[in-house]
């Protein structure tokens, strides 16, 4: 009678040690998947964010490269040549344009002697770039020839070149262009939504796979409300994927 029950009781805690084996299993698997569900929002975070600041930077390199042509090509934005005849002749012909790269560097120069080290140069030359170009297109020489010239380059050059960049940087960060988009110039500023994917582990989850959403911000640019451009919102991918987990 002894032995049975002594059975008993020993089945019963073998039992008990195996439920509580298996439950702790499953928590630690459920802990497992947690902390790589926020893994992998850190990393599409990340993603999202080096997309939107590399569409940024591309949109000021497409932006100087179309500042560079206007300087070397355009005449139509010149005041007519003065009048011989005039009384009191300007000391400066009008027709003599300071070149809007020239603006740039001695903005630059000024920058660089407010702020000495607490800036770097890349953010020094941005922020010629931003200050020099909304004067110029607020009240400049020929503005209104500048906001054509730069608005029908970004149209065919400039926002193609912004959107490929997004896509390349969010591929190279292992992310998703399913549902990816771009919006452009909300807040004056390139935001982009984009997502890595997760991946199940364990008997229950293997196989499980979802989407994990971030949104990222560049700069804000500080011109472009002059160039009278609005906020558009660009998918970056024309594939729809049902499965999504949003984490703000």
């Amino acid at each position: 009678m002894r032995k049975s029950l002594l059975h008993n009781e020993r089945g019963n805690i073998t039992l008990f040690l195996l439920g509580m084996i298996s439950i702790m299993f499953i928590l630690f698997m459920v802990i497992i998947n947690f902390a790589k569900v926020y893994a992998v929002k850190e990393k599409s975070f990340t993603t999202s964010q080096q997309a939107s600041l590399s569409a940024t930077a591309e949109f000021y390199e497409r932006i100087w490269d179309v500042v560079a042509e206007f300087d070397e090509i355009d005449e139509e934005n010149l005041p007519p040549e003065p009048d011989p005849d005039e009384e009191n002749p300007p000391d400066v012909n009008p027709i003599t344009k300071v070149k809007i790269k020239v603006k740039v560097s001695l903005k630059e120069d000024e920058l660089r002697a407010r702020y000495g080290s607490e800036k770097s140069e890349n953010e020094i030359h941005i922020d010629a770039i931003d200050e020099v170009l909304a004067d110029e297109l607020n009240a400049g020489l020929g503005k209104r020839r500048l906001r054509q010239v730069l608005t029908e380059q970004y149209e065919s050059r400039i926002k193609p070149a912004v959107i490929d960049k997004a896509r390349n940087v969010i591929l190279a960060n292992g992310g998703k262009l399913e549902q990816a988009e771009i919006a452009l110039f909300h807040d004056d500023r390139i935001y982009i939504k984009a997502a890595n994917e997760f991946k199940g582990q364990g008997k229950y989850l293997d196989g499980f796979k979802e989407k994990v959403f971030q949104t990222g911000a560049g700069p804000e640019i500080g011109f472009i409300s002059e160039m009278g451009i609005s906020d558009e919102m660009i998918s970056l991918s024309d594939e729809r994927d049902a499965g999504v987990i949003w984490i703000d």
